[in-house]
Parts: structure tokens; C-alpha cells; sequence
């Protein structure tokens, strides 16, 4: 879908704010719901995800499971809203060996899990709103020793509530301004120590320990 997009370091797959935020997803409710909500602390529109099991409620990008997402930046942002509960986002990535692998991302698991095609990572959030920061080169590399290529689609379970979801080139030290244009200042409430930059020193370390 967007192989051939290069958005100046910058690319946004969802925008709970805009009249269509889930144009390009797809949805599955069995148990729970996904609906859009006002957020109080916020004071914007945001989409909520709620259910009982993971697999039987989420929202997943591009909608058309005959096409892949094709993004080349390395870095994905999104902003969500821990709903004291478990909670789970799905990324499948191309490396440069033409192999596909999935990091499956999750307050569920307390130690990474590694094996050829999938791999299980810790999540810690904090109260209210989160933004959390995933390098897929970074992981890509110290992890399966070869180079991101390509994102070919994300999932995101419940239970959480979701503000934004986009791409960039690098990590960032503030949002693009395109992002804080579009939401009219509202990721100001979003509390900066809530920044959550998935380390996978972290996971190194954990991983020399087994």
C-alpha cells in the first residue's frame, strides 16, 4: 500500500480524530467492542477497545488481507491509553532476507520469547496515556542478525483506547508537527514520562539470563 510513499520521516496509519480513522483497517468483535469515544483527559475523540479475549476482538491494518502495509520507516509510535487491563499489538515485518517475522508485543508476557518466525516481547505500561516508541531495525538486527526491509501489518488487541498510530524515520525527541497540527494540541495532556521506548537491551540481557 505504501511502497512507495516517502511523507518527509512521517507516516500515519490511524487518527482517532479524523472522519474516517479505520478507512484503511478492518475489525473483528466477538466479545467486546470497538467504538469511538470521547476521552476526558484528552478532550478528543479516540477509539476504544475492549474484550474479553484477545483473539476474539481487534482492529488490524491494511483491512484487505490480500495487500500488506509495504512501510520502509523503522520506527513505529503509537498512543493508547492503558485500560488496566491486558493488552496486545501485533507487527509483521520483511527483513532483507525476503524472511517474514512477527514481534508480538504484550503486557501478558513477563520474558521475551524468541524463536525463527515469532517473537514474544515484555510491555510495562503506566497510568493514563502512553506513547510508546518500537525500533523494528533496532530488534530486527540484535535479535535475528538481519535489516528490517519492510512493515507488512500491525494488529492491536484490546484493552486499550488508541489516539494515534504512525511511522517514522528515526525515533523522535517530539512529535512531527503535521501530528500536533492535526490534533489540535491535545497530545499535550499525554504525560511525557509516559514515553515508553522499548529496549531491547532489555531483551539481550533477559535473553543471556535463560
Amino acid at each position: 500500500m505504501f511502497k512507495n510513499v516517502s511523507d518527509n520521516g512521517f507516516l500515519s496509519i490511524l487518527h482517532s480524530c479524523v472522519k474516517k480513522p479505520l478507512l484503511i483497517w478492518d475489525k473483528k468483535i466477538r466479545s467486546g467492542h470497538i467504538r469511538r469515544i470521547m476521552d476526558n483527559e484528552l478532550q478528543c475523540l479516540v477509539l476504544e477497545l475492549k474484550g474479553k479475549k484477545l483473539n476474539n476482538t481487534y482492529l488490524t491494518c491494511p483491512g484487505n488481507y490480500k495487500k500488506t502495509l509495504g512501510v520502509k520507516f523503522p520506527v513505529i509510535i503509537l498512543t493508547i491509553k492503558y485500560l488496566y487491563k491486558y493488552f496486545a499489538f501485533d507487527i509483521q515485518i520483511l527483513d532483507d532476507n525476503n524472511v517474514r517475522r512477527k514481534f508480538k508485543i504484550s503486557t501478558l508476557v513477563s520474558q521475551p520469547d524468541v524463536k525463527p518466525f515469532t517473537c514474544k516481547l515484555p510491555l510495562v505500561l503506566t497510568e493514563g496515556w502512553n506513547q510508546i516508541a518500537f525500533s523494528l531495525q533496532e530488534y530486527t538486527k540484535k535479535i535475528y542478525n538481519t535489516n528490517y526491509y519492510e512493515t507488512l501489518r500491525i494488529q492491536v488487541y484490546p484493552n486499550c483506547r488508541i489516539q494515534r498510530i504512525y511511522f517514522t524515520d528515526e525515533i523522535p525527541n517530539e512529535d512531527p508537527s503535521e501530528y500536533n497540527n492535526n490534533n489540535n494540541n491535545n497530545n499535550n495532556n499525554i504525560n511525557k514520562k509516559n514515553n515508553i521506548l522499548l529496549d531491547s537491551q532489555y531483551l539481550i540481557g533477559s535473553l543471556k539470563k535463560r
